[in-house]
């Protein structure tokens, strides 16, 4: 068995509940991240600014709107790819920090949504056409970074309490780094292409 194919049957055996589990988790968060900005009457304007400024601030942002569709590819991909480094990164603290990232990224689902209603964009629509393409294959992919990051935290975990006798934090590593390279990166360049490329069509198909 080849590495790739040793690579793709340990996340078919693994992983799959993980999928699921925290699919859901992430649905409810991003639902009340949007109930609770809806009966806080948030203003709309004030968490585009919010999102703004975690994307790098207003000029930034018009910055990335005046890129060719490759340019903008490159940024999307790169950005996604290192949410997935990010939480395998903070896997290697005995804390559960990458958990964190999770949350955030469910949040900002819910945030978009709102601005979506707020401007009158329709958020079945908007969801359908702009997130839902390339979000299928971006959001499971962070959800397998999480699930990976788990079992490197745990064997952490195992490793410390076993007073540093415990050697399954190198397996787990070793794993995670080949699912980075073989599993999560094509993920995302695939969600980063549709992203780029096909999301602008649809959108323009359907607000035309």
């Amino acid at each position: 068995m080849t590495i790739i194919q040793s690579t793709y049957q340990d996340l078919k055996g693994h992983y799959k509940k993980a999928i699921i589990q925290f699919g859901i988790i992430g649905v409810i968060i991003a639902v009340a991240t949007y109930v609770g900005l809806s009966v806080g009457k948030v203003d709309v304007m004030k968490i585009m600014e919010q999102i703004m400024d975690m994307l790098g601030g207003k000029e930034a942002v018009e910055e990335l709107s005046k890129q060719e569709r490759h340019e903008t590819f490159w940024h999307i991909f790169s950005n996604n790819w290192m949410v997935c480094a990010q939480v395998l990164l903070l896997a290697l603290i005995p804390l559960p920090l990458y958990m964190i990232t999770f949350a955030v990224n469910s949040a900002m689902i819910g945030m978009v949504a709102y601005i979506m209603h707020g401007t009158g964009q329709g958020v079945f629509k908007s969801f359908v056409l702009g997130i839902l393409p390339h979000g299928i294959i971006e959001l499971p992919m962070i959800i397998i970074a999480i699930a990976i990051a788990m079992k490197i935290n745990n064997a952490i975990y195992k490793w410390i309490f076993s007073k540093f006798q415990n050697n399954q934090i190198g397996t787990e590593i070793k794993k995670a780094l080949l699912q980075l390279i073989f599993v999560l990166t094509p993920g995302m360049l695939v969600a980063g292409l549709i992203e780029s490329y096909i999301t602008p069509i649809l959108l323009a198909w359907g607000y035309r």
